[in-house]
């Protein structure tokens, strides 16, 4: 429709060339000099739109010689000439009512084109906002404590819907925290990240080891994902005596920031992400946390922020980060790792992350 809208609101250009001459041609030469400027203007428009700047190597040499070729060719076998002097008078009436109408038809056609766009625009709209609204839902921010277990985390999409998850499950006395991060960005990588979700409750219900938990999640995903897509995830399992499980499933590794010594260890992934490779079978490691540790994990959305410079936060800036504010409360913990990824450059991926503490 943009396309046509051009062609009728410039083919008038060759009417109106015939019109300002002294003696105007014929209907045939009228005709044909539209429909060039109308052609040679939605060339224009098609080269832009679509993207394809090579046909200008084509457009501007046909602009330049085409339409004085064709006239001459035109003229030369009899096919245009010029109106008669009985019938100047009536060819320019007919030219401009024909200028008039075109850029008429053009004006309209534009006009419905843009309401038709603005119409899209708010059903995009208005799915953006459901897509957010139901991101907010499957992804709240958790701040939950559990005996003398705490947690806290927050999730920040880089679109209306992202691919992170965070999420926290009291069974008994024990905490299992998991944090995935679905590969790709938007409604898409939002889906993939509600079905982990369900799923990783469901398996949940039964308690099942945080192997085990990983190497069932892995099997439904890939089962039910296209190759391409895959998450990344850690879980975390602690209960009240501070012995704890971990699971990663191509995820970074998770900072254990030790407060008898402020220093900060790694707890390191040995696997592919989940739904790459559906007979991957998952291992767990064994994690004790003293009181006043903190567990920090995060996803690769905050690391690789880059500056202007181009240069990636990285990991390194993360860990200091953990090691100078782990013994402040997980609110300032949580606030500095965030506040540095940001200021660092501008968000580009979704970005996360969840602490897990054994109060003192």
């Amino acid at each position: 429709m943009v396309l046509v809208a051009v062609f009728f609101t410039f083919a008038p250009i060759g009417l109106l060339i015939q019109l300002v001459q002294p003696v105007p041609g014929d209907w045939r030469q009228a005709v044909a000099a539209a429909l060039v400027a109308g052609a040679i203007s939605t060339a224009w428009a098609a080269t832009f739109i679509f993207r394809r700047f090579w046909w200008l190597a084509i457009i501007i040499p046909l602009q330049a010689f085409g339409p004085w070729i064709l006239f001459v060719l035109l003229a030369r076998n009899g096919l245009i000439g010029r109106a008669g002097p009985d019938a100047v008078a009536g060819h320019r009436t007919l030219y401009a009512i024909l200028i008039l109408a075109s850029i008429v038809v053009g004006y309209i056609l534009m006009v419905r084109f843009a309401r038709g766009m603005e119409r899209q625009t708010e059903r995009y709209r208005a799915e953006l906002d459901i897509a957010a609204r139901i991101h907010r839902a499957l992804v709240p921010e958790i701040a939950l404590r559990a005996g003398p277990i705490e947690v806290l985390g927050t999730s920040a999409p880089s679109r209306s819907m992202g691919g992170d998850l965070i999420d926290a499950v009291v069974r008994g006395g024990e905490v299992d925290v998991l944090l995935a991060d679905v590969s790709g960005h938007g409604v898409g990588a939002g889906i993939v990240m509600g079905m982990v979700k369900s799923s990783a409750r469901t398996l949940l219900r039964s308690s099942p080891p945080v192997d085990r938990l990983l190497t069932d999640l892995n099997v439904v995903l890939a089962e039910l994902t296209r190759p391409e897509m895959f998450a990344t995830m850690a879980i975390i399992r602690v209960g009240p005596d501070g012995r704890g499980e971990y699971g990663l499933a191509g995820h970074l590794p998770i900072y254990h920031y030790r407060a008898a010594t402020g220093e900060v260890t790694e707890l390191p992934n040995e696997h592919l992400p989940l739904g790459v490779e559906a007979e991957e079978v998952f291992c767990s490691g064994e994690v004790l946390v003293a009181p006043g540790d903190t567990l920090v994990v995060f996803t690769d959305g905050l690391m690789e922020v880059r500056n202007a410079a181009g240069r990636e936060l990285g990991l390194a800036a993360i860990r200091e980060v953990v090691r100078s504010r782990g013994g402040g409360t997980l609110e300032e913990l949580r606030d500095a790792i965030l506040g540095i990824a940001r200021g660092h450059g501008a968000q580009a991926d979704d970005q996360s992350v969840l602490l897990v503490r054994l109060r003192a």
